[in-house]
């Protein structure tokens, strides 16, 4: 039978949407619970807090979230959104409500300034005075809030700089506190904990916090073998589960994966997948494993990727790893070796900040982002056999 699906419908690129989103069914009904609460008329739900390793869906995630929001159309959507750059985030709150009315100085009237008072499609002009903008323009927005609810997304929250986020989740906070309908997302990296942290909201551990990690085995299973069904291909229970084996639950590789077995399967024109098409897949998928590890591992200096791959020898990353036992593999490595105390921290700050390893919300246990990543530095250092 020939695929009913013309175009391949697998999307291993940067934060574009699967054809089906596996394994997210708890997250996304979590993530609609603070949605109708923040829809009801002064609901009071917490921000939302992202995280999780790159390339496990958060953007993903976020792309839902706004699609939920949008309605059937704009003209009905139950909420407005607005989206804020990360990488440009204001340092006040003052300059946040600026930039959530989309306000602009006048040149020609410099003791005034105007904007939109409005973030959905429905939208009003306001002007104040500079010495009345700030509480003028918070009215104003607690005004829009109350016409209908606004929901903040910001992608990326791991480079913005922790006095913005800080400024941001107290201006959040100080909206529900006056009554308005308001919901903040902040998305990003693990390292997004450390902004949180140095942004001194000490509130923010009270936010709803999902964490993002591996698919399970089913999950990984279905994100392939239901595109695959709906496009009229179909494969051996057998090859499925070797192809989920072998994408670690990693979503990313779940769409390589799915894009070459459909461009197999098509260019055949069998209608279905055979051990030939999964093996001819799986040098595919080696070829951009691979080529993603050396890149991500590029820009270590020599010297720190071969201090990486005997940590995690003596750390031991096949089984659940504490933090503290973390902390004692750097510190045997930096005494074998007569590293310096800025070495230390060094190799810790490099092992979050790369996924190697990773601490999911509720845990008291490290994670490896990609285990195969961590067998790939465990290589490059001489401490493992090579694999694909």
């Amino acid at each position: 039978m020939a695929p009913a699906v013309t175009g391949n419908p697998f999307t291993p690129g940067a934060g574009l949407s699967p054809p089906y989103l596996a394994g997210r069914d708890e997250e996304k009904r979590q993530i609609g619970e603070l949605l109708t609460t923040t829809q009801r008329s002064g609901g009071a739900a917490p921000d939302l807090v992202l995280f999780g390793p790159r390339g496990t869906g958060k953007t993903v995630m976020l792309a839902w979230i706004k699609e939920r929001i949008r309605g059937h159309n704009r003209s009905d959507s139950p909420f407005r959104h607005k989206e804020l750059d990360a990488g440009e985030l204001p340092a006040s709150q003052r300059d946040i409500v600026r930039e959530l009315l989309n306000v602009r100085i006048d040149v020609a009237r410099p003791d005034k300034v105007e904007g939109e008072a409005g973030i959905g499609p429905v939208r009003g002009r306001g002007s104040w005075s500079l010495e009345q903008t700030a509480t003028s323009m918070y009215e104003t927005l607690v005004a829009e809030c109350a016409r209908q609810p606004i929901v903040i997304v910001m992608d990326e929250s791991h480079i913005a700089n922790p006095q913005g986020c800080g400024a941001l989740l107290r201006l959040s906070q100080k909206l529900k506190t006056d009554g308005a309908s308001v919901l903040t997302v902040l998305a990003g990296t693990p390292g997004l904990m450390d902004v949180l942290k140095a942004a001194d909201a000490t509130f923010s551990e009270r936010s709803h916090v999902i964490s993002l990690g591996l698919l399970d085995a089913a999950s990984s299973r279905s994100a392939i073998e239901i595109p695959m069904r709906e496009g009229g291909i179909e494969a051996d229970g057998v090859l499925l589960e070797e192809v989920a084996q072998d994408s670690q639950g990693y979503p990313w590789f779940l769409q390589l994966w799915g894009r070459a077995l459909w461009l197999n399967s098509s260019e055949s024109g069998r209608g279905e997948i055979i051990r030939e098409d999964v093996e001819h897949a799986r040098e595919q998928v080696n070829a951009h494993r691979r080529g993603m590890y050396e890149f991500r591992a590029s820009r270590w200096k020599r010297d720190l990727k071969s201090w990486l791959s005997e940590v995690l020898y003596h750390v031991d990353s096949t089984g659940p790893i504490t933090r503290t036992a973390l902390d004692d593999a750097i510190d045997k490595v930096v005494d074998e070796l007569g590293l310096l105390p800025t070495d230390r921290s060094n190799i810790r700050r490099e092992i979050l900040a790369s996924d190697l390893l990773w601490l999911p919300w509720g845990s008291s246990t490290l994670m490896p982002g990609i285990p195969s990543f961590v067998n790939y530095v465990l290589e490059s250092g001489g401490w493992g056999e090579p694999s694909a």
